[in-house]
């Protein structure tokens, strides 16, 4: 039983292995720390025979390249890696630090750590040495007893383990993937002036290595340094000062790898201002709009579909496509498709002697629309279903995927309490277990 996690690079600098405890399930625990990446890997290393390896001398290490004995030693040249290193008396603990050639080949290396257990001989013949790296074919080793230079990975872990059977040798393996040093932003989203601007990213670099992390465009905003922790980087820039444009963002190593992306900086969003993100959005408008300027023609007309209908959703007639000159109206759910990041200028009505809207609601799920141009607690703007709404899904049209459904009573304080807010200009399904009528709670 093994359980490993690995980040390696080709360009590591040391190596450092260490048996952390003893006991009758020794835990092995690999780190590689290079210039480039960190690299964890554990192991949970069995006795077959009680615990012999506490109170060992010493543990032999083995590496084989991904192309086998006679790919790359780790420390760079050819041949399977070899070195032995001493075990504390009292903590029942090793440390080896292994330097890693800078043009050792890319893969994965199989990693074998022993121990001659009990007896402190090797294998079932009792050989008094394991191996020697200036004579493979050396007879009195016991791996000198096989033919290893022309051995796959795979032909000699089947030799090491041949070569501990009917013994109180222990063996530990385990993989490394050796690879190009890189640094990967994840997608960005695109964002208003004022709100934060957040990149992160992917790297192989060393816990704690510092990612340098620009925006350029029609100006340049300061550059933020980010810290790799477990693989990752994450930085965040504030966006008040920039100009709306298109900006290209960079993260560098320092070491001549580095990844960019663009992403759009827009205009000041407004209480009529409804964003449309790339891809899918479920959207709704949280008031009635002003005759002339309330149409899917008038509101949406600009907006690129790549050739798509606007839908929206009714329990009694299912999916159903509008026409242009259908009017837009609150409470109700549509699905639009933008080609691009797009801000939509809403025109509400004005006219002050009109009632708020309602939404007949039909068993099971239904489409709605949020009904304000604030945000509002979802139990609040769902009170006249209070008896009636179950879970209410919204959709993150940035991400492309369902946010956490949202739980009718619930009161964790967690992603599902009733407390969560909706947004304005969202669509979102709600679940009804009874028919019923939604009212609005913006005019």
């Amino acid at each position: 039983m093994k359980l490993s996690v690995w980040y390696l690079v080709r360009q590591l600098r040391w190596l450092l292995i260490r048996v952390i405890r003893c006991t009758s399930r020794e835990v092995l625990v690999l780190w590689v720390f290079g210039c480039l990446v960190i690299c964890l890997l554990v192991g949970v290393f069995f006795c077959r025979y009680g615990c012999d390896f506490c109170g060992t001398a010493s543990v032999s290490i083995l590496i084989v390249a991904p192309k086998g004995f006679r790919g790359s030693n780790i420390e760079g040249g050819t041949g399977m890696y070899y070195a032995t290193t001493s075990v504390s008396t009292t903590a029942n603990s090793f440390y080896k630090r292994i330097n890693v050639g800078d043009d050792v080949d890319t893969g994965k290396y199989l990693v074998m750590v022993l121990s001659s257990g009990g007896d402190g001989v090797w294998g079932k013949y009792g050989y008094e040495e394991l191996y020697d790296p200036d004579d493979p074919s050396n007879p009195d080793t016991s791996l000198g007893q096989y033919t290893l230079t022309t051995r796959t990975q795979e032909e000699m872990l089947e030799i090491v383990e041949d070569q501990t059977f009917l013994s109180d040798d222990q063996l530990w393996i385990d993989m490394v993937n050796v690879e190009q040093p890189y640094v990967r932003l994840d997608p960005i989203v695109d964002v208003a002036l004022g709100e934060p601007l957040e990149v992160s990213g992917t790297t192989n670099r060393e816990e704690g290595y510092t990612i340098v992390v620009t925006v350029k465009g029609p100006v340049e905003l300061a550059p933020q340094t980010a810290t790799v922790e477990k693989g990752r980087f994450n930085a965040v820039f504030e966006t008040s000062s920039a100009v709306p444009g298109t900006y290209t963002v960079k993260a560098d190593d320092g070491d001549g790898n580095n990844d960019t992306a663009t992403v759009t900086i827009l205009t000041l969003l407004t209480p009529a201002t409804m964003r449309l993100h790339k891809s899918w959005n479920f959207v709704s408008v949280p008031v009635k709009l002003a005759a002339g300027n309330n149409t899917f023609e008038h509101v949406f007309g600009m907006v690129n579909t790549s050739g798509h209908s606007i839908f929206f959703y009714d329990v009694k007639e299912g999916w159903t496509a509008v026409n242009s000159i259908e009017e837009v109206i609150p409470l109700r759910g549509y699905w639009i498709y933008s080609a691009e990041t797009t801000l939509v200028n809403l025109t509400y009505d004005t006219y002050p002697l009109r009632t708020p809207p309602t939404k007949q609601l039909y068993k099971g799920w239904n489409a709605i629309g949020f009904s304000d141009t604030q945000t509002a607690a979802t139990n609040s703007v769902l009170t006249s279903i209070e008896q009636s709404w179950a879970y209410l899904i919204g959709f993150d049209a940035a991400y492309q995927n369902y946010e956490p459904a949202i739980i009718n009573n619930a009161e964790t304080g967690g992603v599902h309490d009733e407390d969560h807010l909706m947004l304005p200009m969202k669509g979102y399904w709600v679940y009804v277990t009874e028919d019923c009528e939604l009212a609005g709670i913006g005019v």
